[in-house]
């Protein structure tokens, strides 16, 4: 068959055009800018693949989460730690589980008032520091039964818990010493101590009468003394103003 020069022309266009087309494919399947290919790109496909694992949570937040759990972990078990401490001390009479309810916030707000601290209930770091550390709470406690049952022997019961919140509003006054024990011994504080020694006797309604006082009761309307005025012989404490008067007692501030 004979070409003439035309077809010859033919033949070169048609070859550079396959060429160009080629070129064009190539391009595309090696991450050029095709429309096709670009839409059905994978890094675009927002399906993840049946065999594809989940995303993961980023190394930094996954410590965090650790972080979390393992100092929850600590505060409860600091908690239990408490409940022991304050149920063998008779202040805590639920279940040493660790867990922050009514009734443990109450017992830490009456170990709170023992020790003459804001009685928040808050169980905070210092708290139950202090806590760990005190080795004589139920010897603070008999002593305050004993002097109650001293001082207010014959006295209706609201007078006995009005005698035992003295005691306490007085350790958590800056004008008393800090302890039950030196709030006790203090000279010339309770004519019931004699030679430095507290009578010994007691019984269940005064040891109640410092619970519930120990537990936020307080007749005495927030006294820091209380006396007989049928039998005291002080000028200064009639000089206290009085907050209530309970059966033969004055409580005064």
């Amino acid at each position: 068959m004979l070409y003439t020069e035309k077809d010859s022309w033919v033949r070169t266009l048609a070859y550079m055009f396959l060429a160009v087309s080629s070129l064009a494919i190539l391009f595309a399947f090696k991450g050029g800018s095709s429309p096709y290919f670009a839409q059905i790109s994978p890094s675009d496909n927002p399906t993840p693949s049946p065999l594809q694992s989940p995303p993961t949570a980023p190394v930094s937040s996954q410590k965090k989460e650790k972080a979390k759990d393992s100092e929850a972990e600590a505060v409860k078990e600091k908690m239990k730690k408490a409940q022991q401490k304050l149920t063998a001390s008779g202040l805590f009479k639920g279940t040493v589980d660790g867990v922050y309810t009514d009734s443990f916030q109450q017992s830490i707000a009456a170990f709170q008032r023992l020790k003459g601290l804001p009685d928040n209930g808050e169980f905070t770091e210092p708290t139950y520091e202090l806590l760990m550390q005190t080795s004589n709470i139920k010897q603070e406690i008999d002593m305050l039964e004993r002097l109650v049952y001293a001082e207010s022997r014959g006295e209706p019961y609201v007078g006995k818990v009005a005698v035992a919140a003295v005691v306490l509003n007085r350790v958590s006054s800056e004008q008393f010493p800090d302890t039950i024990k030196e709030v006790i011994f203090e000279k010339n504080a309770f004519s019931v101590i004699q030679n430095g020694k507290l009578p010994t006797s007691k019984n269940l309604e005064s040891k109640k009468a410092v619970q519930d006082a120990l537990f936020g009761q307080d007749p005495s309307k927030g006294s820091l003394y209380f006396y007989n005025p049928s039998i005291s012989t002080s000028q200064w404490i009639f000089s206290r103003k009085t907050q209530v008067v309970i059966d033969n007692h004055v409580f005064a501030i």
